[in-house]
């Protein structure tokens, strides 16, 4: 697949051969027909002749009226930089990497912002594919450039980008001048740019963490405050309702009527998943052999939506939220598979951050407490073999944390090094999920509104208990009149489950007392988290009135503010909620792991903006986080999955 030749402004008439006049008005019509594209502009004589309603007929054609113009040649400064951006654009014309085609529609919107091209018309390919038809302003030429559907974190990075690829076309052109490398730093400037980087975020966050106001400490929900953490009360829960239940019976109405869409998130690296070489999206990894083949979760999640299409009618429209490390590959896996025969399937994007190195204080406590637990367990255990690895594990972990001390001493907050590859950056955790319904640039909730969507069913996509259950919008339906905003799913911690819990949270200073998820790492270390026996699954279901009341936004407001106003509502709701700092690992060929930060923002928050309610569940939460899990956790998938998964592709 690739776009089309570039197509000139004729100086004569197509129909009478007439030389057309500077300034005389002309009608252009282009036609698409496969891989072919036809342009011809007539003289407002023959145009009216030609009998224009019949001559536009189809959705492959487009037309516009213009005056003719004759080319004169532009300051030379400018004509150099327009020359460049062209010429990178014409280069890139006639290759079919779908890399190129994301930078033709880039270079080209650079060009219409600059007023250089002109948007005449979108129309669509035989594939019903978008193509935009743009006119150059100064030349007449026509330009079609397929639409790849990028969200508008890729479209912004074009300023950077270019302006890279511009200063290497100079260098080019300058007298004995060499070939420019392809260098990390332009490869890094282009994919935090294609996914929204923001460096005055990164700038914040990481000043405050080298003042010690982000810390791992600082992750605890009583840092520098007064709160306290108590027990959920009752009401704060109910049991999941009940097949004949009044909410599934609301429920099953809202599905008939097409008011439920999915959300799968997909951001997540599978680090513990992966084999040596094998670069898959964890959603793409095969689980199950099921109807004679082997299943991803991907494909099971969305079989699962196909299947409750059929029992209760309508139709669930899905969204899957990819990152940088999963989007291309998705996206590539869907069209190879017809998006598994799932009508309705759409793609969005989450941001982008920087991690950054630890800090001594943060070393010490992250290691100091798994040297603690070690030392707990040795004090348990008898002389013999068992007691002897366990103390080798300690000491081990604790040269290794000497080491980094002193390895990583003054460069606390510093970015890191470019033989990190892009594991510099890290997905900035999983309230992008809603967030960027707000700033992708296929703005998925004017999509779910035009739909006709008003609730959401959001989970991993690796959870495959989460399964479309019409309980669950109706429950939320029935309550939000009573202010209930979000229904979060629990379930009973199994033996050595970590997880956050809802709770209940008091401020003394103010009196008031409030309802929220509270994760693992943030309750208060003198908190006993045995003491509420069910934990978060992270999976939730939402109304869309709500998420725009929340982040006060209107429906109207969604298509007609800028991404720049866009992402100014979003700050509004983001600073009111925090920041968490965690501490992962990143191998080293040869020596220890490093230890690094990264800086991230959690869906669980949002319920300190929307009032939640938990539903008890059992047998929707299989958590496969290791390759070591399937064969004990497939057995009673397969029982939850029978009779409720639809495959086609």
């Amino acid at each position: 697949m690739r776009n089309w030749e570039i197509k000139a402004r004729s100086r004569v008439c197509a129909v009478c051969g007439q030389p057309f006049e500077t300034g005389q008005t002309l009608h252009t019509l282009l036609t698409l027909s496969g891989e072919e594209c036809e342009r011809k502009d007539h003289c407002s004589r023959c145009w009216k002749e030609a009998g224009p309603e019949k001559a536009r007929s189809g959705e492959g054609t487009a037309y516009w009226q213009g005056s003719f113009k004759r080319l004169t040649p532009p300051p030379e400064e400018e004509a150099i930089k327009r020359d460049v951006i062209e010429r990178l654009l014409k280069r890139y014309l006639d290759s079919e990497e779908a890399s190129h085609l994301n930078l033709c529609y880039i270079l080209a919107l650079l060009e219409e912002r600059k007023k250089v091209f002109r948007l005449r018309e979108k129309i669509r390919d035989d594939q019903g594919r978008t193509v935009i038809v743009y006119e150059h302003t100064a030349t007449g030429e026509t330009f079609l450039i397929r639409d790849p559907r990028l969200t508008l974190s890729q479209v912004e990075a074009v300023q950077a980008q270019v302006s890279g690829l511009i200063e290497a076309e100079k260098l080019r052109e300058q007298p004995g001048s060499a070939e420019p490398p392809a260098t990390e730093d332009n490869m890094t400037v282009n994919l935090l740019g294609k996914y929204g980087y923001d460096e005055d975020e990164f700038k914040s966050l990481q000043s405050a963490y080298r003042s010690g106001k982000l810390s791992l400490e600082s992750n605890l929900i009583n840092y520098r405050n007064s709160w306290e953490v108590r027990l959920p009360r009752p009401s704060d829960s109910v049991d999941f309702p009940a097949a004949g239940s009044p909410e599934a019976a609301a429920g099953r109405k809202l599905i008939a009527a097409g008011k439920l869409g999915l959300i799968l998130m997909n951001g997540g690296a599978a680090t513990r998943f992966q084999k040596p070489g094998e670069n898959l999206p964890k959603g793409a990894f095969p689980i199950m052999e099921l109807e004679g083949r082997e299943r991803s979760f991907m494909e099971l999640k969305i079989a699962n939506a196909r299947a409750a299409e059929r029992e209760f009618g309508g139709r669930i429209p899905v969204w899957i939220l990819n990152s940088y490390f999963t989007e291309d590959r998705t996206r590539q896996i869907l069209e190879e598979n017809r998006n598994y025969g799932k009508e309705d399937l759409h793609t969005y994007c989450q941001g982008i951050m920087k991690r950054v190195i630890p800090s001594e204080a943060d070393l010490r406590l992250h290691y100091g407490q798994a040297i603690a637990k070690l030392e707990k367990k040795l004090a348990g255990l008898p002389a013999g073999p068992e007691r002897e690895e366990i103390r080798g594990e300690q000491e081990r972990l604790e040269a290794d944390l000497s080491g980094w001390i002193g390895e990583l001493a003054g460069k606390a907050g510093d970015e890191l090094g470019e033989e990190a590859g892009q594991d510099r950056f890290n997905p900035p955790g999983h309230l992008d999920t809603t967030l960027w319904l707000f700033l992708d640039s296929s703005r998925p909730l004017v999509k779910m509104l035009e739909l006709g969507v008003e609730y959401l069913l959001i989970s991993n996509i690796d959870n495959l208990g989460a399964l479309v259950d019409p309980a669950l919008p109706g429950l939320l339906s029935l309550r939000r009149e009573e202010g209930v905003g979000l229904l979060c799913e629990v379930s009973v911690k199994p033996p050595g489950q970590k997880g956050g819990a809802l709770a209940r949270v008091y401020d003394p200073k103010t009196d008031r007392e409030w309802c929220q998820l509270v994760e693992e790492f943030a309750f208060p270390l003198d908190f006993d988290q045995d003491r509420i026996p069910e934990f978060n699954n992270a999976a939730y279901s939402v109304a869309v009135a709500d998420l725009l009341r929340v982040f006060s936004v209107s429906s109207e407001e969604l298509e007609s503010l800028s991404r720049e106003e866009l992402a100014e509502r979003v700050k509004a709701v983001t600073d009111r909620l925090p920041v968490y700092v965690a501490l992962k690992e990143l191998k080293r060929e040869g020596r220890t792991p490093l230890p690094v930060v990264q800086f991230e923002r959690l869906q669980g928050d949002l319920t300190r903006l929307l009032e939640p309610l938990a539903v008890k569940t059992e047998d929707r939460f299989f958590p496969v986080k290791k390759r070591e899990d399937i064969p004990i956790v497939v057995p009673r998938l397969k029982k939850v999955l029978f009779g409720r998964v639809i495959f086609g592709g």
